[in-house]
């Protein structure tokens, strides 16, 4: 099943965003320098949080399913 979320504009705050390995979408506060850096260091079971810091991170984008709150992943 895909689902489509079309963002009217990026979350306050954002400079960059970048798509983890699971396909969750993922917004920074932070250099694109240091996202691209970070996705060279990431191991695939890890992804970028752990280089870049949840400090940087502004949002992930959620869209609901009737009751149910979902993140925009592949699961």
């Amino acid at each position: 099943m895909t689902r489509t979320q079309h963002l009217t504009h990026w979350p306050q705050g954002t400079r960059c965003t970048a798509q983890e390995r699971d396909a969750e979408v993922l917004f920074w506060n932070t250099s694109l320098h240091k996202v691209r850096q970070a996705r060279k260091e990431t191991i695939p079971t890890r992804g970028a949080m752990p280089v870049i810091g949840l400090r940087y991170q502004v949002d992930t984008p959620c869209f609901e399913d009737g009751d149910e709150t979902k993140l925009l992943t592949n699961d």
